[in-house]
């Protein structure tokens, strides 16, 4: 209880929930748990009122990861080291329920394989002169979007900076 009352403040004494442990292991397409992914909680069920409130950790030497996070809808993003060729996957909509357990697991999420996507780059300024050193990146828009507009946001899957040849090869999830 956090006293914001008549000592502390204007209002009456204000009861915040606890969050919830929400736990898993990040797994390779082959099974084998990962060190070191990065993990990114993006809340979107309250986008309004906490502005996409983000919370972030890595797994430890056995796969498992652990956030403090309140009950809610989140966006669950995957990062991988940069060491290990797998892709950066995302799971959105998942639910932390509300339902006073204090811990709430995931289980084991599988990273897909990666499917490697070769692009050549060409890019120049406003005079023709080519542009050296871009970042190109690659997102995942809901297929249901249209050209005019798109309410889903768009999943980022990778960046690369092009070779001196203008090609890159960017890190898709692929078919598992």
């Amino acid at each position: 209880t956090l006293a914001v009352g008549p000592n502390g403040g204007a209002a009456e004494q204000l009861e915040l929930g606890l969050r919830v442990a929400f736990t898993g292991t990040v797994e390779s397409p082959d099974r084998l748990v990962l060190a070191n992914v990065g993990l990114q909680a993006r809340r979107t069920d309250l986008v309004d009122v906490l502005g996409g409130s983000i919370r972030a950790t890595s797994t430890d030497g056995s796969g498992q990861f652990a956030l403090s996070l309140d009950p809610g809808t989140y966006t669950i993003e995957f990062m991988p080291p940069s060491s290990l060729p797998l892709p950066r996957w995302t799971v959105a909509g998942e639910m932390v329920p509300d339902t006073g357990i204090p811990s709430y697991d995931l289980g084991a999420i599988q990273l897909p394989p990666a499917a490697v996507l070769e692009v050549s780059v060409s890019a120049e300024d406003v005079l023709g002169s080519p542009l050296h050193g871009i970042t190109v990146s690659a997102y995942l828009v809901d297929g249901s979007c249209s050209a005019d507009a798109c309410d889903a946001p768009a999943l980022f899957l990778d960046e690369v900076v092009p070779d001196a040849d203008g090609k890159v090869q960017l890190l898709v999830p692929g078919a598992p």
